[in-house]
């Protein structure tokens, strides 16, 4: 296996961990409250990564403190809304309206940096529109507030992507990274303590979310990633982790039994579409 070969197959594992984290999600949020569920995800996923890199992480500059809380504030929004969203809509909706991200990307670079757009990101974002209606929309022509929690972490997530456009090239990204998980951690669990009953599971079902949530589709994920990208392009990585949404609906099909109907899978393929359009400028 070639390196650039093995380097897009890491960024696929990165797109399958990241799909099974809405229905784990919806798993853990129904048995904790969705801060008390976060912090112990991000806390666990911080602890690992500081294992393996705490020099890199002590010896962090004001540049990489500046963006780790930048980030970490951007992150926090788009966690949060995520974890309450799949609360409110299925596992299935959420991982396909999450991964609108890819084309809010752009279309915010349009509107703040004033880019041109191109032809092909125009015809994704109108499918992309097309597929959040058919998704979405019920006969009411109404959007309940899970979809709109979780329209709004793509935009936090899109803004994320953003600054760290803006990080200097000799900044330390795996100490900002590492940081980032840190201060989400931290964040949670100061509102946690306040406002809800902060506890430590005694379900090892629940332990079992947590360590993946926290371990797998985080920690991991974002060490894989970083090793990746060193041997593959940002446009094939991008394109490969469009999948994402695809094993979202997988997973929630398999362990949650959620099916989508007939307009949703013609939202779905709308979205899907738009997406790897997005992926390829």
């Amino acid at each position: 296996m070639n390196r650039q070969l093995r380097a897009n197959f890491f960024v696929g594992l990165v797109a399958l961990f990241w799909g099974s984290t809405y229905f784990l999600t919806k798993i853990g949020i129904g048995l904790l409250e969705p801060f008390n569920l976060t912090t112990l995800r991000f806390g666990t996923a911080f602890l690992v990564t500081a294992v393996f890199f705490h020099k890199r992480i002590l010896n962090s500059d004001k540049v990489t403190l500046k963006y780790s809380v930048i980030l970490g504030i951007l992150a926090f929004i788009s966690v949060l809304t995520m974890t309450i969203g799949v609360k409110y809509t299925s596992a299935s909706n959420a991982g396909f309206l999450i991964s609108l991200s890819v084309v809010m990307i752009p279309v915010i670079s349009v509107i703040f940096l004033k880019k041109k757009i191109k032809f092909r990101l125009l015809v994704s974002v109108i499918l992309a529109s097309m597929g959040i209606a058919f998704l979405t929309l019920n006969e009411q022509l109404t959007i309940n507030k899970g979809d709109l929690l979780c329209i709004i972490c793509a935009f936090a997530f899109a803004l994320q992507v953003l600054v760290m456009e803006q990080i200097p090239k000799n900044a330390d990204s795996v100490a900002i990274g590492a940081l980032q998980m840190g201060i989400i951690a931290i964040m949670n669990g100061l509102i946690s303590f306040t406002t809800e009953s902060f506890k430590f599971p005694h379900d090892m079902k629940l332990w079992g979310v947590i360590i993946i949530l926290g371990i797998f589709c985080t920690a991991v994920c974002y060490i894989m990633q970083i090793y990746a990208l060193k041997d593959t392009s940002a446009i094939q990585a991008g394109i490969i982790l469009s999948l994402e949404p695809v094993f979202s609906a997988f997973f929630a099909f398999v362990f949650l039994d959620e099916l989508l109907s007939v307009k949703g899978y013609i939202g779905a393929v709308l979205l899907f579409i738009s997406v790897i359009l997005a992926g390829v400028i």
